[in-house]
Parts: C-alpha cells; structure tokens; sequence
C-alpha cells in the first residue's frame, strides 16, 4: 500500500485541507496579490481570499473595501499608557511596547 504521509500515527486520518498560506511580506500598494497570498501590515497579518491588485481600498484592516479582499491571521496592536513614552525607534531606550491584556 502507499502512503501520500510523512508521519504515520496509528487511528489518525490527515485530510488535505485548503492551499497554505504563501507569504508575501508587507503589504504594498500596487501589488498584485494571488488567492491564499498572506502580508503583514502594522502588527497585524492577513489573507488575500481574491486574486487582486492592492489599493488603498484594499489595505487591510483600513481600506474601504479590505473585507472583500483579506482576512485576519493575527490581530496585534500596541497599547500606550500616560506617563510612558510613545514608541519611538529611534529613542528605543526610552521607549516601550506594552502588550494589552
């Protein structure tokens, strides 16, 4: 018998799901972006669910028309509390990045 597997585990059935992710970087204006074509933008990661030509309606998370064109991986923000400086690479000692709870 043959086997389209890696690793066999005993009672374990692996189906093939979906094409994965083909990362693509940041984010840029004018690319074309393939179906399952993954970017970063901000801290933030998405999915391109349509073959499309990327605009400012299509930035993720911010464009008008963004949903059409990603979804979300991973959500990720920074959080800035008074008293402590904003983040500043170029002032990286005095700066600090705090993760919301």
């Amino acid at each position: 018998m043959s086997y389209d597997a890696i690793l066999e585990i005993p009672n374990v059935v692996i189906v093939r799901g979906a094409p994965g992710v083909l990362w693509r970087d940041e984010w840029v204006s004018g690319a074309h972006y393939k179906m399952h074509d993954g970017v970063f933008r901000g801290n933030s990661s998405y999915r391109a669910m349509v073959e499309h030509e990327a605009s400012a309606d299509t930035d993720p998370g911010v464009g008008a028309n963004w949903e059409t064109a990603w979804r979300p991986i991973a959500l990720g923000y920074l959080a800035f509390a008074p008293g402590i400086p904003s983040l500043d690479f170029s002032e990286t000692a005095n700066s600090q990045y705090l993760p919301l709870p």
